[in-house]
């Protein structure tokens, strides 16, 4: 499901979907009753919204379409991910540029990694999980606010702590003392 008014901007990504990934469908809503028929009706896995719709904020869309279909991925259009922004229950955003256009069958596949889970077989997983706690480098996972998800061993040594709980309490911006 595609939420934005901008005749071009669907354009767009209606092309760059489908070529960029087999058996697409675009659903579009370019105004509020779209999208309450296609809020109603389900039948898309993914959400990709605009952030700023002259009749709602996409972010409260986006709360609007977890709340009706919580297994629904969302991407939210017109972020910027590394800005240090916080946008909620989002699972990526791009910018609304020629490369976030580019990237978005990109973001909508980690978006819907994010819902679903990891696609890789046992064996992957369980080897990539040695390799990450072997490695004597920091390696963490944060939410878009900063939260951690996870971290090695490695890191949780760096930092002075004995267990990721610990760890877990805290928000990544809280242990940067220079942003700069």
């Amino acid at each position: 499901l595609l939420v934005t008014e901008d005749a071009h901007d669907r354009a767009l990504v209606a092309i760059v979907l489908e070529q960029m990934m087999a058996g697409v469908d675009v659903l579009s809503a370019s105004s509020a009753l779209d999208f309450a028929d296609h809020l109603a009706a389900g039948g898309f896995a993914v959400a990709v919204v605009d952030r700023e719709l002259q009749w709602a904020d996409g972010e409260a869309v986006l709360e609007a379409i977890k709340r009706r279909h919580p297994n629904c991925a969302t991407v939210l259009l017109g972020g910027t991910p590394d800005g240090g922004e916080s946008f909620g229950d989002v699972h990526v955003v791009v910018t609304k540029t020629s490369r976030g256009f580019l990237e978005l069958p990109g973001a909508i596949e980690r978006a819907s990694q994010r819902v679903h889970g990891r696609t890789e077989a046992p064996h992957e997983i369980a080897a990539y999980d040695r390799l990450v706690e072997q490695l004597p480098l920091g390696i963490f996972a944060i939410t878009l606010n900063g939260a951690f998800n996870a971290a090695n061993e490695a890191l949780l040594t760096m930092l002075g702590y004995e267990k990721f709980d610990a760890l877990s309490a805290r928000q990544l911006p809280d242990l940067i003392t220079d942003v700069d």
